[in-house]
């Protein structure tokens, strides 16, 4: 039944977008699909199959703060390889505003599918593949926040928001106001500075933002990845002042001295985006959790080795946490979510001792029983 009304459901989104082909030629957030006619940037293929959702994002900042990777690296999931460059791993803070937002076939709702969004990541890379690892995703539309969180594992929270542009200056303010996450805040304004260019190729730029997937755990603890693709970046230098960054706090980190690197997206800060489902010839997902892992596919573990060995059940005394109050709650569990940032690693580790673990090269199978 399942496969049936997925096949239905796909053949209804394409004759929709066909359906919304006039008004692309007249509204650009109706036509965001002609991104994937440009596709000689991408360092790996696009994967097959039609396309699920695209984005639209404007007043884009990439805010970049140099962290000494000793300190990132546990707050990472063990599975979860940390980026580093030149001796530093780093975190960004990414303020925009989604200006359009639909599902293949969907057409976008203005007022409805437009809000502002902000971004906590760093990098890794798995299978060669350079990608971002979201540490929070605060957003402005309960919906959105609602809809990520199921279909793709991602730690979104619902904020109150706030982006404008009163003459030359992007002001920006943010406060989490999501009952299960820590707070978090972003005050602030920022504006472009320089001329546009495509960041260089091996620069620390290129390094930071050309990428084109996103990774994180599904419910049971496995990676999964999600394809993203997008036109090539143009970036601009900036200049931003932060009245108030509590945004890394959650993690133990303060981002109190001036970012290292800024840029902002131009022109101006504009950019569609269009995510696809990975299709990789193997068995189908158990019905359970088909529905929440269209679009993602399962990673391979890092450590290598066919089978990640599962750890034995551990004592309260013997479970490593990064504080009190730091076990994940059981619908964080339900939702591949963790209510404090912490818990993320926690998390991981509580969901391999209570499911088993599949063989890297079997393919999608309904974990056993045990006894």
């Amino acid at each position: 039944m399942i496969p049936a009304l997925a096949r239905a459901l796909t053949t209804a989104a394409g004759a929709g977008e066909l359906l919304l082909r006039p008004a692309a030629l007249l509204s650009r957030s109706q036509g965001q699909g002609v991104v994937l006619s440009d596709t000689e940037h991408r360092p790996w293929p696009l994967p097959r199959g039609p396309w699920l959702m695209a984005q639209t994002w404007e007043d884009l900042l990439f805010a970049h703060w140099p962290v000494p990777a000793e300190r990132l690296r546990p707050l990472l999931p063990p599975s979860i390889p940390l980026d580093v460059r030149d001796g530093s791993a780093w975190v960004a803070v990414t303020p925009f505003r989604v200006s359009a937002i639909r599902l293949r076939g969907v057409p976008h709702l203005p007022g409805i599918t437009a809000f502002p969004e902000l971004n906590v990541r760093t990098y890794t890379t798995m299978h060669g593949k350079p990608g971002i690892w979201f540490m929070s995703l605060d957003a402005a539309s309960a919906l959105a926040v609602v809809g990520a969180r199921r279909a793709y594992r991602l730690p979104y929270f619902k904020a109150d928001m706030e982006c404008r542009d009163p003459g030359g200056w992007i002001e920006y303010r943010s406060r989490r106001v999501s009952h299960d996450g820590e707070p978090a805040e972003l005050a602030g304004r920022y504006r472009p500075t320089g001329s546009e260019a495509p960041p260089a190729p091996g620069s620390l730029e290129h390094w930071l933002t050309e990428r084109y997937c996103l990774y994180t755990l599904d419910e049971h603890g496995d990676v999964l990845r999600a394809d993203i693709h997008h036109p090539p970046w143009a970036l601009r230098t900036a200049e931003a002042s932060f009245e108030l960054n509590t945004m890394a706090e959650p993690y133990g980190l303060e981002l109190d001295e001036p970012p290292a690197l800024l840029q902002l997206r131009a022109p101006p800060g504009r950019a569609d985006l269009a995510t696809r489902r990975e299709l990789t010839g193997r068995p189908r997902p158990p019905l359970a959790c088909r529905a929440n892992l269209e679009g993602l596919e399962r990673g391979a573990d890092p450590r290598g080795g066919q089978r990640r060995r599962c750890r034995p059940a551990a004592s309260p005394g013997q479970r490593e946490t990064a504080g009190a109050g730091a076990q994940p709650t059981r619908s964080a569990l339900r939702r591949g979510v963790a209510r404090c940032p912490r818990q993320a690693v926690e998390l991981s580790r509580a969901s391999r001792r209570t499911h088993a673990c599949v063989p890297r090269d079997a393919g999608w199978r309904r974990p056993a029983r045990r006894a």
